[in-house]
């Protein structure tokens, strides 16, 4: 028999005390989808059902009742053992790091290092993709990320939690011939080169706003800055850098967008452990 994991066991316990699995993703905050596959996996490891759908309830089968009383000892025994984990971190030097994809505005950082600086906690933060945030973190080689979400499923081994939107707007050069009309289309952005600022590096199918297929990938804002003046293109830019461009990058107002201008877009906040130390001064900086 192959071994199961404890986010198979966090999903047989939830599901066991809700009987759904909308109930037990939402008491997790994981997706549905992600809830149901990591019972059916579990299922599959250990050879028998743990449930028999019971109308719009999920009932623990004979095998299922008997096992949900020793994996709710098994969970207060891992719940026992983070907690002690978490007190010998206590006892070190106390340490925070935050690793970011390109969206994050620079004053939630910004808030980050001064309240850190003022509890007298040395924080590190490193600018990386999603996908190699995530493995720091699965690695334990970061505490948390900041990311865009992006339409990607959040991977199952991490915890998350929604941040406060983005807005981005599509900009270009002030010689651009989009700047010609007064509201933007999206086909009038596709026929031309689109700049993608992103530290990914396959962005077809995890950048949300991918719209020409003429693109490049740049992660460094005055390369793209550069590429925006010496040849007819655009990009798509989080409107907390607009401070940051030069005169002659100006921002261009969309027809489908709303009243400002700009799209919405939903960053996250991820981390692997349950309680993790830091995540409420996190989201307090940030709000």
């Amino acid at each position: 028999m192959s071994q199961f994991t404890l986010s198979q066991l966090s999903a047989f316990n939830a599901v066991a005390k809700y009987k759904t699995f909308s109930k037990a993703a939402t008491s997790l905050k994981k997706d549905r989808k992600t809830i149901s596959e990591q019972v059916e996996y579990l299922e599959i490891t250990l050879g028998y059902d743990l449930f028999e759908r019971n109308g719009r309830s999920l009932e623990l089968t004979n095998k299922g009742e008997q096992l949900y009383r020793r994996a709710q000892l098994l969970s207060a025994d891992v719940s026992a053992f983070e907690r002690y984990a978490s007190s010998l971190f206590e006892s070190d030097v106390k340490r925070l790091s935050i690793c970011f994809d390109e969206s994050i505005p620079s004053p939630w950082l910004s808030n980050l290092n001064r309240v850190c600086h003022q509890k007298g906690i040395t924080l590190s933060l490193l600018r990386v993709s999603r996908d190699h945030g995530e493995y720091l973190i699965k690695q334990d080689h970061c505490q948390f990320g900041l990311f865009l979400a992006k339409g990607q499923i959040i991977n199952p081994d991490l915890y998350w939690k929604s941040l406060p939107p983005i807005a981005v707007s599509p900009f270009t050069s002030n010689s651009s011939e989009l700047v010609e009309s007064e509201n933007c289309s999206i086909r009038a952005l596709s026929a031309l080169k689109q700049r993608v600022y992103t530290s990914a590096t396959e962005p077809t199918e995890k950048y949300p706003l991918l719209v020409s297929d003429n693109h490049v990938l740049v992660n460094e804002l005055d390369m793209l800055i550069e590429g925006l003046l010496l040849e007819p293109s655009w990009a798509f830019l989080p409107n907390h850098l607009e401070a940051k461009l030069p005169n002659e990058i100006v921002k261009l107002s969309l027809d489908i967008a709303e009243e400002d201008s700009t799209i919405q877009l939903q960053p996250v906040l991820l981390w692997a452990f349950e309680q993790p130390h830091y995540k409420k001064l996190i989201l307090g900086a940030i709000d």
